[in-house]
């Protein structure tokens, strides 16, 4: 009898062959869906990057039509050129440029359009429309404003401004006092605090400050005038008895109220007045009129004035100036320039602005220019302004 022994290994062999076929097809498999995710990856990464080219094609058609807007030659219908009133809606029109992979619709539209007056331009959009490779409708929208200035002024920002550099809240000039009332057309009204008797009122140009009339009880007169304001102070008992004691911590906030000092004034009253010479007549000599706040009853701390400056133009000299300074009176009996008065009677001038006594060339107005009100002396010795944030004010003649 023959025995045939047959060795388990082979049969080992063989399933160890299948096991790897499967393995190899499982691989195949993963690689494959692994494949597949890669290819869904860079599809939308195609789609996206083909939408933000078309996206930024479209903003930069409409804003190559808010430009087109932009380029008018006058603010008037002028024929055979784009003017102001050429900026009207227009479209749907075809804006698609060369090798574009999509058709682009531009749609312009004024949505408002303001009077010449306030405010003078129109507001506009811009909207560009295409379809993507998906078939999605697809837009960008852009908005602005076109002002009516006509293109000369183009360059105006470069140009230093007539008056304030920027309007001010109401629409008229920072100098303009706070109390005026809107005028006619771009005009305010003003009346400054002032005794009984006939009744003064100034009218400002609002853009550039300057007063174009003056009018006393209705009946007006034309002319250019500029207005000085300011603030009084004054550093009188009971609140600073001893005038030897004005430190500079007590100038810079001064706690005597007016009515104080109309106590101390005993019935005299304080004036003002602007002693100054014209450029278009350097040789006469004038005197601008100034209106005080009422001193009786005033419990504030701080008296505003408003002086009147007249500008005297001639053919020769359309924008004139004036030179000269603010005196106080009156004087002698009431106000001393004398550095050496001792008296507790009479007042002592310190002005809040040291460096010049004198305004010259002025052509604008003036505005904060500010004093201090102090007994001249104790009646044996003197007082003297607070050198470090006043001094003396000895205006002399210009």
């Amino acid at each position: 009898m023959t025995w045939r022994i047959e060795h388990s290994g082979n049969r080992s062999q063989k399933s160890a062959r299948g096991v790897s076929l499967i393995e190899a097809l499982l691989a195949l498999v993963v690689m494959s869906l692994g494949m597949l995710a890669v290819v869904g990856v860079q599809a939308t990464l195609r789609s996206n990057g083909d939408l933000s080219r078309q996206r930024a094609e479209a903003v930069r058609l409409a804003q190559e039509g808010i430009e087109t807007w932009r380029t008018f030659t006058s603010v008037t219908a002028v024929a055979g050129q784009v003017d102001y009133t050429d900026v009207v809606s227009d479209g749907p029109d075809d804006v698609t440029p060369p090798a574009a992979n999509a058709v682009y619709l531009r749609t312009r539209t004024v949505l408002a359009a303001g009077p010449n007056g306030s405010p003078p331009m129109k507001t506009l959009s811009v909207t560009v429309q295409w379809t993507d490779r998906a078939g999605a409708a697809q837009q960008v929208q852009l908005f602005t404003a076109v002002a009516r200035i006509a293109p000369a002024l183009a360059a105006s920002l470069s140009v230093p401004p007539n008056g304030s550099p920027a309007r001010q809240p109401l629409g008229r000039h920072r100098d303009i006092p706070r109390g005026a009332v809107p005028g006619v057309g771009d005009s305010s009204s003003f009346t400054p605090p002032q005794p009984a008797g006939p009744v003064t009122s100034l009218v400002f140009n609002n853009l550039s400050g300057l007063i174009t009339s003056i009018c006393v009880d209705g009946l007006c007169t034309d002319g250019k005038a500029q207005l000085v304001t300011g603030y009084l102070r004054a550093a009188i008992g009971p609140d600073h008895p001893n005038p030897l004691a004005i430190t500079d911590a007590v100038a810079l906030n001064p706690q005597s109220t007016a009515a104080q000092l109309g106590a101390f004034l005993a019935g005299r009253n304080l004036e003002m007045s602007v002693d100054y010479t014209s450029s278009s007549d350097p040789a006469t000599r004038r005197a601008g009129t100034c209106f005080i706040d009422p001193l009786v009853g005033n419990v504030g701390t701080a008296i505003e004035y408003f002086c009147v400056v007249r500008l005297y133009a001639d053919a020769n000299n359309l924008s004139p100036s004036w030179t000269g300074s603010i005196q106080f009176g009156p004087n002698p009996g009431l106000i001393t320039d004398d550095d050496a008065a001792v008296s507790a009677s009479l007042l002592r001038a310190c002005r809040y602005k040291p460096a010049k006594d004198i305004n010259a060339n002025i052509k604008t107005p003036l505005s904060l220019q500010n004093f201090l009100l102090m007994a001249a002396g104790d009646g044996v010795a003197k007082s003297l302004c607070p050198g470090a944030v006043t001094a003396a004010h000895h205006p002399p003649r210009p």
